[in-house]
């Protein structure tokens, strides 16, 4: 009895010690596995869930317990503009978007940024149905390219669906905790993918195919077009019904999406409301990005894609 109560002793500390040096000391001391928390906990401070709008930012509700009891907008006359984007929408200032597009409109604007990490067109389209009647913008501007087309290459495969979504749904909140503090099993999840269903929906959805590359650019023009027609069910003082524009932002292209970057780059010169600014930042210093997408704060290149994107918007506002 005694012997076993000793193995049971040192089994347990085995266990306590193993726990500590995976989640304390290689997880948040080397950051063993870190890199899938930046991936997929990372938001969960700024995510909140509503129906439809499955990813919808918490700092945009204004302490409301929803998108409808929130008031965005002053009702002082300015020109309502919507902006809808991702991650890289996120860090484009309200303020600094209203001068800019005032100064090219020469009229009073107002912006609001209902950009939010993780979030791409298709969501941005169920929140125009659920939230924007309620204001009747007078523009909705879309900003993307990157969470609606490269990362199903990597993440999510489902053409439409968050790149995460996946995880936050398919994955149970046991396994969730343990990928994001563990170091074991997080970096095992990176390497085999044993936790998730992702590698499971990438090879079903036989990712990277000719037939799979169609579907990711018919799916970006079809979300952008169902914006549209909804975005013209919309009362506009200023234009009668709303104008909708959609921007195809600045990444670096991967080289698995090279081709298929290309056949969206040729398709959008054939539709009048998405403009391509994949090239607006070919002129600025080559240090301003983070990541393939994300650039820093401090570059300049946030204020710089907010001037072109106006100077494009106040030209086709003028055609009306």
């Amino acid at each position: 009895m005694s012997k076993f109560k000793d193995i049971s002793t040192v089994t347990f500390y085995t266990i306590i010690l193993f726990i500590f040096l995976d989640m304390v000391i290689f997880r948040h001391c080397f950051h063993f596995g870190l890199a899938i928390t930046d991936t997929y906990g990372s938001d969960k401070s700024i995510h909140k869930y509503q129906p439809y709008f499955e990813f919808m930012d918490a700092n945009k509700l204004q302490n409301e317990s929803s998108y409808d009891n929130a008031n965005f907008y002053k009702d002082d006359g300015s020109l309502r503009v919507a902006f809808f984007g991702g991650s890289t929408g996120v860090p484009l200032d309200e303020k600094y978007f209203s001068e800019s597009l005032t100064k090219h409109l020469g009229k009073k604007v107002q912006v609001v940024n209902f950009s939010c990490s993780s979030a791409e067109h298709k969501q941005h389209l169920h929140m125009l149905v659920e939230l924007l009647p309620k204001y009747n913008p007078d523009i909705i501007i879309f900003y993307g390219g990157v969470n609606e087309t490269t990362l199903h290459y990597s993440m999510d495969p489902r053409p439409g669906f968050p790149y995460n979504y996946y995880y936050k749904h398919d994955t149970s909140p046991l396994l969730q905790f343990l990928i994001e503090n563990s170091a074991v099993i997080s970096t095992l999840e990176m390497k085999y993918g044993l936790f998730t269903t992702q590698k499971k929906l990438a090879k079903e959805y036989n990712v990277g195919s000719d037939e799979y590359n169609k579907k990711i650019v018919d799916k970006y023009f079809e979300t952008l077009m169902l914006a549209k027609n909804v975005s013209s069910t919309l009362k506009s003082k200023e234009f009668g019904k709303t104008k909708f524009l959609a921007f195809y932002q600045p990444f670096q292209i991967p080289k698995y999406f090279e081709e298929t970057n290309s056949q969206i780059k040729k398709e959008i010169k054939n539709v009048d409301y998405i403009f391509d600014i994949q090239n607006a930042y070919n002129d600025l210093d080559k240090d301003i990005w983070i990541d393939y997408c994300h650039v820093k704060d401090d570059s300049g290149a946030n204020k710089h894609i907010i001037d072109v994107m106006s100077e494009i918007t106040a030209k086709q506002a003028q055609k009306l």
